[in-house]
């Protein structure tokens, strides 16, 4: 079998070598040509896959590591019989966890009592689900808006009675976070779903969190929006036109990220993994999975004495930012300041400042050092009362003595 597979794709080249030939290419750069005597195709939300690349290729297997799939002409697929997988839900703890380091950060640094405040998850997929039980453990309230949902019934049965519609409750949310699909057309189009109108309906002074895509929100009306003082603060990791970015929204949000809320390194990975099981079913073939030593080296450990430490306000800070310290990845797209992990700074700071918007954007996705998720963090808690322990627990994390495990049990 000849795979072709983008360089984006994490762990590509090893675990797609066991089906045969797997050439590994640069996302933007997979051409018709290189695809004429191909039989799978694996790619991220980089490549665009349509009938300009496709037609006349011997490609009958395309998988994406992503769980977006608006990149994927998903009807030309199936009208030229092309089996076709995506990676729905990899990224959802990867993306909850972003949406928690950020609401942390500001109601720490803004002095925000997130007790008793309601937040409204708007789409309900495997991110909101993920995502609600975290958000409960700070005290939040969860309004949920979900219409293919309400429609179609297809959610547990005690999370669709909670449905409401946007004029319900955009009024009474003090946290606003998007997590829909980019959907152009139907009955439930997403396409500037926030716009003007939406905008309008929300609470003066609230927190607007899009991590789901760009072309959701309209850029100009969000703008106007926070220069009216309508929202109090803008939280971006997907933009229109990228990777092109919007300059001002960028420097308008108090955390501005290049779409990397799901770049955690057990979700690229599982992405990956999602395809070859993908595969190896359409192909019946019997690969061997490919198992990666490094992760049995992810999960760390951090010690809290809560006699040393004022407050659980001031403990959960310092657990949530030692495991996902979302401001550096802030201050590497507004300022380009390096993280302090970077090898030979002097070399990639002198590079990356000849680099314009467009190709720095680039840049920050294809080396993000992907980062790791709550889950993989075991605390040694000490001293600790049994809300705090649980509180921990309910955000994903390992308290020591509790539950040992191997960080790959998660793949299973």
């Amino acid at each position: 079998m000849n795979i072709v597979c983008a360089e984006s794709v994490n762990k590509g080249k090893e675990i797609f070598s066991d089906f045969g030939n797997c050439e590994i290419l640069p996302d933007k750069k997979i051409t018709k040509h290189d695809l004429k005597k191909t039989d799978a195709l694996i790619i991220r939300s980089g490549t665009k896959v349509n009938a300009e690349l496709l037609e006349n290729t011997s490609v009958k297997f395309v998988g994406t590591a992503t769980s977006g799939i608006d990149h994927i002409d998903t009807k030309y697929l199936e009208e030229n019989n092309i089996y076709f997988c995506d990676a729905a839900g990899s990224n959802a703890n990867s993306v909850s966890d972003y949406v928690i380091s950020a609401i942390q950060y500001i109601s720490t640094e803004k002095k925000i009592n997130l007790e008793g405040k309601k937040i409204a998850i708007i789409g309900c997929g495997n991110v909101g689900v993920t995502l609600i039980p975290k958000l409960k453990s700070l005290g939040l309230e969860t309004l949920i808006n979900d219409p293919p949902k309400a429609y179609s019934k297809t959610l547990q049965k005690d999370l669709l009675f909670q449905l409401e519609s946007l004029d319900k409750i955009l009024p009474e949310a003090d946290i606003v976070t998007i997590h829909t699909p980019l959907v152009e057309t139907g009955k439930w189009p997403t396409k500037n779903l926030v716009n003007k109108a939406f905008l309008d309906l929300m609470k003066k002074d609230s927190i607007f969190i899009n991590t789901s895509r760009g072309g959701i929100c309209d850029e100009d009306a969000l703008l106007e929006a926070n220069k009216n003082n309508q929202i109090g603060y803008i939280v971006t990791d997907v933009w229109n036109n990228e990777p092109n970015y919007n300059v001002e929204l960028c420097n308008q949000s108090i955390i501005a990220t290049p779409h990397i809320a799901g770049h955690s390194y057990h979700a690229k990975l599982l992405g990956t993994l999602m395809c070859f099981r993908a595969l190896n079913k359409y192909s019946k073939s019997e690969a061997i999975e490919y198992v990666d030593e490094e992760q049995f080296y992810l999960q760390c450990f951090i010690d809290i004495d809560m006699e040393k430490i004022s407050s659980e306000e001031q403990a959960l800070a310092k657990i949530i930012s030692q495991t996902y310290n979302i401001i550096e990845d802030n201050n590497f797209m507004k300022n380009r300041k390096l993280k302090n992990r970077i090898v030979d700074p002097e070399r990639v700071k002198k590079y990356i400042d000849t680099l314009d918007k467009t190709n720095f954007f680039n840049y920050m996705r294809k080396t993000y050092d992907s980062r790791r998720e709550f889950k993989d963090m075991e605390i040694n808690l000490l001293n600790a009362s049994k809300e705090f322990e649980s509180k921990l627990s309910n955000l994903g994390f390992k308290i020591s003595g509790k539950h040992k495990r191997n960080w790959f049990d998660h793949l299973k």
